[in-house]
């Protein structure tokens, strides 16, 4: 699921909410030392995502958020931003000579820089909550 968040909708975040379960409270994003990664450089992604961010060609970022049963990516270009709500079922993540991250029939390719070794201790806490949630049973 893909939305245009440039501006604040009850409906989109209900939407997301209900997906995803509600952002975590000041006292669990204590505990989890965070729910968010830094920002992070796109190296390649769909069509239908670089296509939803006017087509653009240059550098983009995105920042991850982990929610309770799943993750948003964000992405910002220009004055817009825009949100990929991804469920943790839908979720695949690869390593290769780049952090991908696939779901729902699109992908995102992260660039391993000097910025990747901050967010990988993010990344491996994201990938255990989504092997949990899996285990558990709970998806779908």
């Amino acid at each position: 699921m893909f939305y245009n968040t440039s501006y604040r909708n009850k409906s989109i975040d209900k939407e997301i909410d209900g997906h995803l379960g509600e952002s975590y409270g000041l006292i669990k994003t204590f505990q989890l030392r965070g729910k968010g990664s830094g920002r992070m450089l796109i190296e390649e992604m769909s069509q239908k995502l670089f296509d939803s961010l006017d087509g653009h060609a240059g550098m983009h970022f995105t920042n991850i958020e982990q929610r309770p049963k799943g993750v948003l990516l964000f992405f910002k270009r220009n004055t817009s931003e825009f949100t990929w709500a991804v469920p943790f079922h839908h979720l695949s993540v690869f390593k290769t000579n780049t952090y991908n991250i696939h779901a729902q029939g699109q992908y995102v390719k992260l660039r391993l820089s000097t910025v990747f070794p901050y967010n990988e201790k993010f990344l491996k806490r994201m990938l255990k909550f989504r092997n949990d949630y899996m285990e558990l049973g709970i998806c779908g």
